[in-house]
C-alpha cells in the first residue's frame, strides 16, 4: 500500500490545487468534491493508493500549519472534508456528495483512498 499527503498534490507533477483555507473560503462544499476528484484521479494514476488530508479545525494561530485546514469553524471543515473525501474515493455524485468505495477490493473504483488526518486532535 502506498500513500501520500494529499493536501497540496498527488505528487510531483500532478495539478497544484489551492491550500485548503482557501478552498473552505469558498463556503461551497462542490469545490471541495471537484479538488478531491481531481487529486484521487491523479493519486491512482500515479500508483498511490491512500491519500491523508487534514480535517482538523484549527483555532489557535499557534498550531503553526493554519493553512492545512479548510476553516476555524469546526461544521464548515466537516463538511469540506465530506466534500473532499466524496470526491477523492470517487463517490460523489450529484448532491449527494457520499463517498462510494467499491465492492470488488478496498480501493475505491475512480479515486484513492481518504485518510482523515489529525482527526482526534
Amino acid at each position: 500500500m502506498f500513500h501520500t499527503e494529499a493536501l497540496s498534490a498527488a505528487g510531483p507533477g500532478s495539478t497544484k490545487p489551492p491550500m485548503a483555507n482557501a478552498i473552505g473560503q469558498s463556503w461551497n462544499s462542490s469545490v471541495a468534491v471537484a479538488v478531491g476528484s481531481v487529486i484521487g484521479q491523479e493519486l491512482r494514476a500515479l500508483g498511490t493508493d491512500t491519500g491523508y488530508y487534514v480535517i482538523q479545525p484549527v483555532t489557535k494561530p499557534s498550531f503553526g500549519r493554519i493553512e492545512e485546514t479548510s476553516s476555524e469553524d469546526p461544521r464548515l471543515a466537516g463538511e469540506m472534508a465530506v466534500g473532499f473525501s466524496a470526491g477523492m474515493q470517487g463517490g460523489a455524485s450529484g448532491a449527494e456528495q457520499v463517498p462510494a468505495p467499491s465492492t470488488l477490493s478496498y480501493m475505491p473504483k475512480d479515486g484513492a483512498i481518504f485518510v482523515a488526518k489529525h482527526f482526534l486532535g
